[in-house]
């Protein structure tokens, strides 16, 4: 707790002084006299701004476009960027191509926001689709390529999950399988994004999402 009488002793009052008022002690103390005290503690924690934290950092091109678990799986694996995809990366790591979503997911015990979601299933040449949200916002899409026996995961930002479900027109099933909150979350950013046009949506996803979450984290502290 601040001591107030402390910190007050410390601090300038905060009005003018007034005209009958000695003149105020030079800033800088004559040679010789003794230096001032410093600042009370009190007062320094109260005018310090910490420096911004960011729970999902990556490559450091979308701080903040994700919670600390995709933070957790990006450190957990190598990730390569998908070039023209902002926001999205996939899997470096050929001896994952053998595992399916939710044994990958299962096997690094991701904290999940709800089931593996099965978007679209692999049938007449196609590829299956497979879409996690992880807690705190981001998570995995994976294609089930049954031709080869193989699966590719991607790591996706909140934005670039939301972005790529927009653009396979699949993302109700996600949505229906989240929670109440943060289904409205993320319908409410798959909404604002299914209103800009591409190009500038890839461009300008992960910094409407940013400022989404940012307003929201600040709403709720408050609040």
């Amino acid at each position: 707790m601040v001591d107030a009488s402390a910190l007050a002793a410390t601090t300038a009052p905060p009005y003018p002084p007034p005209p009958d008022a000695p003149p105020a002690a030079p800033s800088t103390p004559p040679a010789g006299s003794p230096l001032p005290a410093p600042a009370h503690p009190a007062y320094a924690a109260l005018t310090s701004t910490p420096p911004l934290r960011f729970s999902f950092v990556g490559d450091g091109r979308y701080c903040g476009d994700g919670g600390a678990e995709l933070e957790r799986l990006w450190r957990a694996s190598e990730w390569k960027p998908l070039k023209g995809c902002d926001g999205r990366f996939t899997c470096r790591e050929r001896a994952l191509a053998a595992v399916s979503l939710p044994r990958l997911a299962a096997s690094l015990a991701l904290r999940l926001a709800a089931p593996v979601v099965c978007c679209r299933p692999a049938a007449n040449g196609c590829d299956g689709v497979q879409v996690v949200r992880l807690r705190g916002g981001g998570g995995v899409l994976s294609y089930e390529k049954p031709s080869r026996g193989v699966y590719v995961h991607t790591l996706n930002t909140e934005s670039g999950l939301s972005r790529k479900l927009i653009g396979l027109g699949c993302e109700q099933p996600l949505i229906a399988a989240l929670n109440e909150e943060a289904a409205m979350l993320f319908s409410t950013l798959t909404h604002v994004l299914r209103r800009i046009p591409e190009p500038e949506r890839t461009r300008t996803a992960p910094a409407v999402c940013v400022a989404m979450r940012v307003l929201l984290a600040r709403s709720a502290t408050r609040g």
